[in-house]
């Protein structure tokens, strides 16, 4: 399947907006609001023109993401969503902040972090549960 993406970048007054097809560099073409550089420029509209508020609205301007006009989404050069990688993302934040939140209270207390992961796990019901030293007394009925 081939994929064509459209990148955004400032040239000046006007706007650079670049296709790209499976990679590779296929036009690039200075844009306004109303004029555009590609063949259809003559005509009331072009894809370019059609696309630049869009671009603009979704903030990928001189920026690492691309436009994928067929299914109208902001991705990545692999055609990754955006919206999917920011909450990746955020995910990943979260998971530091408490890491980050663990290894202060560490430095605090004076505790070693592996301390304190085992007593919160005890805490929270977590503890795999233990042998125990004697056996247990079976009853048998006679």
């Amino acid at each position: 399947m081939t994929q064509v993406l459209y990148s955004l970048r400032t040239n000046g007054d006007d706007w650079r907006i670049t296709k790209f097809v499976d990679g590779e560099v296929e036009s690039s073409y200075l844009t306004t609001q109303t004029e555009c550089e590609c063949p259809a420029g003559h005509r009331p509209s072009c894809r370019h023109r059609q696309m630049l508020p869009m671009m603009l609205a979704s903030g990928i301007a001189n920026t690492h993401w691309f436009w994928d006009f067929d299914l109208d989404r902001v991705v990545d050069f692999e055609g990754q969503l955006k919206s999917n990688l920011d909450a990746l993302n955020e995910l990943a934040e979260g998971q530091r902040s408490k890491g980050d939140a663990l290894r202060e209270y560490a430095a605090e207390s004076g505790k070693p972090i592996a301390d304190l992961s085992a007593s919160h796990s005890a805490q929270s019901g977590h503890e795999i549960g233990r042998l125990s030293a004697s056996p247990a007394k079976s009853w048998r009925r006679l």
